[in-house]
């Protein structure tokens, strides 16, 4: 669902979060709101190449978000919208990606057949608890920092 709390409201709730899950901000259009904040990047030089703009504008898939949250706060295992690629800054704290090969989904996440939905009964919490530390068990793979 969808909330549009001042930004000032957010911070604070940021700043006293305890939650399992809290709550992230999630925005598609803050270059329109924040123009000065969209300018201020650029795309790495590996994603230069951006198909999608071929679309223009009007006809493209979203295609930027700002995303800020407190500790804890994340998405789902999911996989991207439109089989896009895409590159992340953290400009402050630390974020943790898990990343599976397609054909080996996540213990105790279950992909729809065609892979476009992720049934995740359990939260991200839940899941470190209970299957993170033997997703490299019986792997000649280990997690890398």
């Amino acid at each position: 669902y969808t909330l549009n709390p001042r930004l000032r409201d957010f911070w604070s709730y940021c700043n006293g979060a305890t939650d399992d899950l809290p709550l992230y901000l999630f925005d598609k259009e803050f270059a329109d709101k924040a123009p000065e904040i969209a300018a201020a990047y650029s795309p790495p030089e590996h994603f230069a190449d951006d198909l999608l703009s071929l679309l223009g504008e009007e006809s493209r898939p979203d295609y930027r978000w700002l995303i800020a949250g407190p500790a804890r706060s994340g998405s789902s295992f999911h996989k991207d919208p439109n089989a896009t690629s895409a590159w992340n800054a953290v400009v402050r704290g630390r974020k943790k990606w898990i990343l599976f090969h397609p054909s080996q989904p996540p213990p105790g996440v279950h992909p729809s057949p065609d892979g476009s939905m992720v049934v995740q009964p359990i939260t991200l919490i839940e899941w470190y608890m209970n299957f993170y530390q033997h997703v490299y068990q019986d792997q000649d793979q280990e997690e890398v920092e």
